[in-house]
Protein backbone atom coordinates (compact mmCIF):
# COMPACT_ATOMS: atom_id res chain seq x y z
CA UNK A 1 0.00 0.00 0.00
CA UNK A 2 1.58 3.37 -0.54
CA UNK A 3 1.87 5.71 2.06
CA UNK A 4 -0.78 8.14 2.00
CA UNK A 5 -0.02 12.03 2.52
CA UNK A 6 1.62 12.70 5.02
CA UNK A 7 -0.74 16.05 5.57
CA UNK A 8 -4.21 14.30 6.04
CA UNK A 9 -2.48 11.48 7.65
CA UNK A 10 -1.64 14.02 10.76
CA UNK A 11 -4.80 15.95 10.85
CA UNK A 12 -6.97 12.91 11.72
CA UNK A 13 -4.02 12.58 14.40
CA UNK A 14 -5.15 15.74 15.75
CA UNK A 15 -8.08 15.09 15.84
CA UNK A 16 -8.16 11.65 17.31
CA UNK A 17 -6.07 13.12 20.06
CA UNK A 18 -8.35 15.96 20.96
CA UNK A 19 -11.27 13.72 21.08
CA UNK A 20 -9.51 11.25 23.52
CA UNK A 21 -8.16 14.31 25.72
CA UNK A 22 -11.51 16.86 25.80
CA UNK A 23 -10.37 20.14 28.31
CA UNK A 24 -10.84 19.36 31.53
CA UNK A 25 -10.95 15.58 30.91
CA UNK A 26 -14.73 14.90 30.32
CA UNK A 27 -17.42 16.63 27.45
CA UNK A 28 -20.34 17.91 30.14
CA UNK A 29 -22.39 17.38 27.03
CA UNK A 30 -21.90 14.00 27.18
CA UNK A 31 -23.51 13.51 30.50
CA UNK A 32 -27.04 15.13 29.51
CA UNK A 33 -28.00 12.07 32.07
CA UNK A 34 -26.71 13.24 35.37
CA UNK A 35 -28.37 16.82 35.09
CA UNK A 36 -31.19 16.10 37.07
CA UNK A 37 -28.90 14.73 39.62
CA UNK A 38 -26.79 17.53 39.81
CA UNK A 39 -29.49 19.97 39.64
CA UNK A 40 -31.52 18.51 42.68
CA UNK A 41 -28.01 18.45 44.47
CA UNK A 42 -27.07 21.98 43.46
CA UNK A 43 -31.01 22.96 44.06
CA UNK A 44 -31.08 24.49 40.73
CA UNK A 45 -35.07 24.38 39.05
CA UNK A 46 -34.55 25.96 36.24
CA UNK A 47 -32.19 26.00 33.18
CA UNK A 48 -31.02 29.52 31.34
CA UNK A 49 -34.16 29.53 29.89
CA UNK A 50 -35.84 29.43 32.72
CA UNK A 51 -37.57 26.47 31.72
CA UNK A 52 -37.95 23.29 34.47
CA UNK A 53 -35.12 21.27 34.04
CA UNK A 54 -36.40 17.98 33.42
CA UNK A 55 -34.97 14.05 32.20
CA UNK A 56 -35.07 15.83 28.92
CA UNK A 57 -32.60 18.91 29.79
CA UNK A 58 -29.99 18.94 28.14
CA UNK A 59 -26.28 20.37 28.99
CA UNK A 60 -26.81 22.90 26.00
CA UNK A 61 -30.09 24.01 28.09
CA UNK A 62 -27.88 25.39 31.04
CA UNK A 63 -26.69 28.63 31.52
CA UNK A 64 -22.51 29.16 31.00
CA UNK A 65 -22.69 29.47 34.69
CA UNK A 66 -24.68 26.18 35.11
CA UNK A 67 -22.50 24.50 33.08
CA UNK A 68 -19.13 25.26 34.74
CA UNK A 69 -20.89 24.36 38.28
CA UNK A 70 -22.26 20.77 36.18
CA UNK A 71 -18.69 19.96 34.68
CA UNK A 72 -17.17 20.77 38.23
CA UNK A 73 -19.53 18.85 40.07
CA UNK A 74 -19.09 16.13 37.65
CA UNK A 75 -15.32 16.12 37.90
CA UNK A 76 -15.38 15.89 41.91
CA UNK A 77 -18.07 13.60 41.97
CA UNK A 78 -16.13 10.96 39.42
CA UNK A 79 -18.78 10.80 37.50
CA UNK A 80 -17.09 9.85 34.56
CA UNK A 81 -15.60 6.58 36.62
CA UNK A 82 -19.00 5.51 37.59
CA UNK A 83 -19.69 5.57 33.73
CA UNK A 84 -17.37 3.56 32.60
CA UNK A 85 -17.55 0.89 36.15
CA UNK A 86 -21.06 0.53 35.03
CA UNK A 87 -20.32 -1.46 31.97
CA UNK A 88 -22.64 0.58 29.46
CA UNK A 89 -21.09 0.34 26.34
CA UNK A 90 -22.65 3.70 25.22
CA UNK A 91 -19.88 5.78 27.84
CA UNK A 92 -17.79 8.19 24.89
CA UNK A 93 -14.82 6.66 23.73
CA UNK A 94 -12.15 8.80 25.95
CA UNK A 95 -13.20 7.43 29.44
CA UNK A 96 -11.97 4.78 28.67
CA UNK A 97 -8.33 6.09 27.81
CA UNK A 98 -5.56 8.04 29.21
CA UNK A 99 -2.26 8.72 29.13
CA UNK A 100 -3.00 9.55 25.33
CA UNK A 101 0.19 10.89 23.38
CA UNK A 102 0.83 11.29 19.43
CA UNK A 103 2.92 8.78 18.09
CA UNK A 104 5.98 10.28 15.64
CA UNK A 105 5.78 10.05 12.02
CA UNK A 106 6.85 6.41 11.15
CA UNK A 107 6.06 4.56 13.77
CA UNK A 108 6.21 0.66 13.76
CA UNK A 109 3.10 -0.93 15.22
CA UNK A 110 1.86 -4.14 15.00
CA UNK A 111 -1.48 -5.61 14.73
CA UNK A 112 -2.57 -8.99 16.07
CA UNK A 113 -5.00 -11.26 14.32
CA UNK A 114 -7.10 -15.08 14.99
CA UNK A 115 -7.50 -14.80 11.12
CA UNK A 116 -5.06 -15.36 8.46
CA UNK A 117 -2.08 -12.38 8.01
CA UNK A 118 -3.27 -10.07 6.03
CA UNK A 119 -1.33 -7.25 3.70
CA UNK A 120 -4.69 -4.72 3.40
CA UNK A 121 -6.41 -3.63 6.40
CA UNK A 122 -10.35 -3.74 5.41
CA UNK A 123 -12.57 -3.77 9.05
CA UNK A 124 -12.34 -2.17 11.75
CA UNK A 125 -14.64 0.26 13.72
CA UNK A 126 -16.10 3.69 13.71
CA UNK A 127 -16.39 5.97 17.33
CA UNK A 128 -19.17 3.96 18.79
CA UNK A 129 -16.98 1.05 19.05
CA UNK A 130 -13.77 2.56 19.84
CA UNK A 131 -13.86 1.85 23.61
CA UNK A 132 -14.87 -1.46 23.33
CA UNK A 133 -14.28 -3.05 19.98
CA UNK A 134 -15.22 -6.60 21.22
CA UNK A 135 -18.48 -6.28 21.99
CA UNK A 136 -19.47 -4.47 18.35
CA UNK A 137 -21.19 -7.36 16.53
CA UNK A 138 -20.23 -6.25 12.98
CA UNK A 139 -16.80 -4.64 12.29
CA UNK A 140 -16.86 -1.41 10.08
CA UNK A 141 -15.54 -1.99 6.38
CA UNK A 142 -13.28 0.88 4.91
CA UNK A 143 -13.35 2.80 2.35
CA UNK A 144 -10.05 3.95 1.64
CA UNK A 145 -10.99 6.50 -1.08
CA UNK A 146 -12.80 8.41 1.62
CA UNK A 147 -11.24 7.50 5.42
CA UNK A 148 -8.17 9.96 5.38
CA UNK A 149 -10.68 12.59 3.95
CA UNK A 150 -13.62 14.93 4.51
CA UNK A 151 -15.98 13.42 2.66
CA UNK A 152 -17.25 11.81 5.36
CA UNK A 153 -17.60 13.15 9.05
CA UNK A 154 -15.95 11.92 12.24
CA UNK A 155 -18.00 9.03 13.41
CA UNK A 156 -17.67 7.27 10.45
CA UNK A 157 -13.72 7.25 9.90
CA UNK A 158 -12.96 3.89 10.55
CA UNK A 159 -9.85 2.95 13.02
CA UNK A 160 -7.74 -0.05 13.78
CA UNK A 161 -6.05 -1.26 16.85
CA UNK A 162 -2.64 -2.48 17.59
CA UNK A 163 0.40 -1.84 19.55
CA UNK A 164 4.16 -0.18 19.07
CA UNK A 165 6.77 -2.55 17.75
CA UNK A 166 8.99 -1.79 20.02
CA UNK A 167 7.26 -2.96 23.00
CA UNK A 168 9.16 -5.28 25.26
CA UNK A 169 7.85 -9.17 24.78
CA UNK A 170 4.74 -7.83 22.10
CA UNK A 171 4.50 -10.88 20.47
CA UNK A 172 3.35 -12.22 23.63
CA UNK A 173 0.36 -10.45 22.73
CA UNK A 174 -0.47 -13.44 20.28
CA UNK A 175 -2.06 -15.21 22.66
CA UNK A 176 -4.39 -13.06 23.65
CA UNK A 177 -5.26 -11.36 20.25
CA UNK A 178 -4.53 -13.70 17.52
CA UNK A 179 -1.63 -15.90 16.54
CA UNK A 180 -0.84 -14.28 12.71
CA UNK A 181 0.35 -10.77 13.06
CA UNK A 182 0.68 -7.34 10.90
CA UNK A 183 3.49 -5.56 10.86
CA UNK A 184 3.06 -1.55 9.65
CA UNK A 185 4.00 1.81 10.20
CA UNK A 186 1.87 4.96 10.49
CA UNK A 187 1.73 8.59 10.36
CA UNK A 188 -1.38 9.10 12.73
CA UNK A 189 -0.91 6.85 15.34
CA UNK A 190 -2.65 7.93 19.10
CA UNK A 191 -1.27 5.79 21.85
CA UNK A 192 -2.99 5.54 25.03
CA UNK A 193 -3.79 3.53 28.66
CA UNK A 194 -6.91 1.06 28.21
CA UNK A 195 -8.76 1.71 31.35
CA UNK A 196 -10.55 -1.76 30.62
CA UNK A 197 -7.71 -4.23 29.02
CA UNK A 198 -5.41 -2.48 31.04
CA UNK A 199 -2.34 -2.02 29.02
CA UNK A 200 -1.02 0.68 26.09
CA UNK A 201 -3.07 0.57 22.82
CA UNK A 202 -2.28 2.26 19.68
CA UNK A 203 -5.61 3.72 17.63
CA UNK A 204 -5.10 4.51 14.21
CA UNK A 205 -7.24 5.34 11.32
CA UNK A 206 -7.32 2.80 8.86
CA UNK A 207 -5.62 3.37 5.50
CA UNK A 208 -3.09 5.20 6.83
CA UNK A 209 -0.69 2.00 7.48
CA UNK A 210 2.38 1.67 4.63
CA UNK A 211 5.26 -0.58 4.80
CA UNK A 212 2.75 -3.57 5.73
CA UNK A 213 3.98 -6.91 6.61
CA UNK A 214 1.97 -9.65 7.17
CA UNK A 215 3.30 -12.73 9.52
CA UNK A 216 2.15 -16.26 10.06
CA UNK A 217 2.66 -17.14 13.74
CA UNK A 218 5.99 -15.14 14.42
CA UNK A 219 7.57 -16.51 17.51
CA UNK A 220 11.23 -15.29 18.57
CA UNK A 221 14.07 -16.70 16.50
CA UNK A 222 11.16 -17.68 13.68
CA UNK A 223 9.97 -14.95 12.10
CA UNK A 224 8.83 -15.28 8.52
CA UNK A 225 7.93 -13.08 5.89
CA UNK A 226 7.40 -13.49 1.98
CA UNK A 227 9.30 -10.91 -1.07
CA UNK A 228 6.81 -10.31 -3.76
CA UNK A 229 8.86 -13.14 -5.67
CA UNK A 230 7.96 -15.44 -3.18
CA UNK A 231 11.05 -15.61 -1.52
CA UNK A 232 10.85 -16.73 2.32
CA UNK A 233 13.07 -14.57 4.91
CA UNK A 234 13.51 -15.81 8.50
CA UNK A 235 14.27 -13.03 11.01
CA UNK A 236 15.17 -13.61 14.70
CA UNK A 237 13.23 -10.42 16.19
CA UNK A 238 10.58 -7.95 14.90
CA UNK A 239 13.42 -5.48 15.35
CA UNK A 240 15.57 -7.12 13.11
CA UNK A 241 12.71 -7.00 10.25
CA UNK A 242 12.33 -3.61 10.85
CA UNK A 243 16.21 -2.83 10.05
CA UNK A 244 15.76 -4.61 6.88
CA UNK A 245 12.57 -2.94 5.74
CA UNK A 246 14.31 0.48 6.35
CA UNK A 247 17.81 -0.70 5.17
CA UNK A 248 16.04 -1.33 1.81
CA UNK A 249 13.69 2.06 1.57
CA UNK A 250 17.03 4.07 2.72
CA UNK A 251 18.80 2.08 0.02
CA UNK A 252 15.85 3.01 -2.95
CA UNK A 253 15.90 6.68 -1.98
CA UNK A 254 19.36 7.01 -2.38
CA UNK A 255 19.13 5.32 -5.73
CA UNK A 256 16.35 7.46 -6.40
CA UNK A 257 15.53 10.68 -4.64
CA UNK A 258 12.53 11.11 -6.34
CA UNK A 259 10.95 8.33 -4.98
CA UNK A 260 9.40 8.67 -1.27
CA UNK A 261 8.25 4.84 -0.88
CA UNK A 262 10.34 1.43 -1.48
CA UNK A 263 7.84 -1.80 -2.09
CA UNK A 264 8.89 -4.20 1.02
CA UNK A 265 8.47 -7.37 -0.30
CA UNK A 266 10.52 -6.69 -4.12
CA UNK A 267 12.91 -9.32 -4.57
CA UNK A 268 16.77 -7.52 -4.69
Amino acid sequence: MSKPPVKMAKLHQEWLFGFLTPDGGIDPYDFTHFIEEWAAGARQKRDGSKRVIDQDTSAGDLSEVQLAKFKKWLLENGKGDEWVSSGDIMAPAYLYFSETKKLPPGTWCIHFTRADAFDVFEHGTTLDGLALSTHKREKDTVDCEKNLTDEIGSAEVVYGFAFTADERNVLARGTKYGRNAVLFQTDAGVRAWHVGDEEYQVIFPLCSEYNVIPMADPAPGDIRIQTEGGEEMVFDSIQDVIKYVEGREKSSIQANPSRRLVRVFEDA
